[in-house]
């Protein structure tokens, strides 16, 4: 495979598991493991630290929540009274106008006693009986719960979207990769395989190579690129480690070059390919 794609990396990034062979090339692919690394950050900062519910202040809505909420779904359980008492007293506190001061109108004293209430009348508000206990916490935690999960898929995609908006995430820093190709062993090093990639930048094109299981050589490697009828060849540059970043020049055409090969070369001071290659592939883009 030349690279994972979005999908595979947020499933990492979210904690889930891949495809073993992406898994794979992850550990052993740069730039993979830095789009995975900005993922996971980026999953990590958007989770955020645990809530403590229980440390969460309740706050009881006012009764005409609740009376829309009954109204709407036939509910008939409404909120604690003395919870009701408490924002009725706040809303009609608050939405009551200052009275003016008034003269109280003098009256003529009288023996009479004041009205009683008819059985079965009630002075002040009524209030609904309801079983004893709150869904403030519940409803909290699950509203906190939601947001959180909306929060992450929503930072994910977004990151997403603008990687594919900005022709693969060039607009992020990552320069573009125009041409990959697979490094297979060849018979001189058939357990070797490896990675190519033509990279495209401000400054120019590179040729990313990344090498797996060569060996120390005895000499040096050298990597070049060939024509389809190995006939022409052009050495690009020494081959140190396992990975190596090497400039193409600027007119040069991919077309007529499409093979990657890196060779073993002796210390004899002959420039010329050795005729001993160890890994090859066809670049596509």
């Amino acid at each position: 495979m030349l690279h994972c794609d979005e999908e595979t990396l947020s499933l990492l990034a979210l904690g889930e598991s891949g495809p073993a062979d992406a898994e794979a090339h992850v550990a052993q692919c740069p730039r993979c493991s830095a789009e995975l690394a900005a993922l996971s950050q980026l999953v990590h900062t958007a989770r955020g630290p645990e809530i403590d519910l229980a440390a969460v202040p309740r706050i009881a809505p006012p009764p005409r929540v609740w009376e829309q909420i009954a109204a709407a779904t036939g509910v008939r359980s409404n909120p604690h009274p003395d919870e009701v008492i408490r924002h009725t007293t706040v809303d009609v506190q608050a939405d009551r106008p200052t009275p003016e001061p008034a003269q109280e109108p003098v009256s003529k004293p009288t023996s009479e006693p004041a009205p009683r209430p008819e059985p079965g009348e009630r002075s002040g508000p009524v209030f609904p009986r309801q079983r004893t206990g709150s869904w403030t916490p519940w409803l909290n935690g699950r509203v906190l719960a939601i947001a959180a999960s909306c929060l992450t898929i929503g930072l994910l995609g977004g990151v997403l979207g603008t990687r594919l908006l900005t022709d693969d995430g060039a607009s992020a820093g990552i320069p573009p990769v125009v041409a990959a190709t697979r490094l297979d062993g060849l018979p001189a090093a058939p357990s070797a395989s490896g990675q190519a990639d033509v990279v495209q930048s401000a400054t120019g094109r590179t040729l990313d190579v990344n090498a797996r299981q060569l060996g120390v050589p005895n000499g040096f490697y050298q990597v070049w690129l060939i024509n389809r009828s190995v006939t022409k060849m052009v050495p690009i540059g020494v081959l140190s480690g396992a990975e190596g970043r090497f400039s193409l020049p600027a007119g040069m055409n991919l077309a007529d070059y499409p093979l990657v090969d890196v060779s073993l070369e002796p210390l004899d001071g002959n420039p010329a390919h050795s005729g001993t290659s160890v890994l090859r592939g066809t670049l596509s883009s």
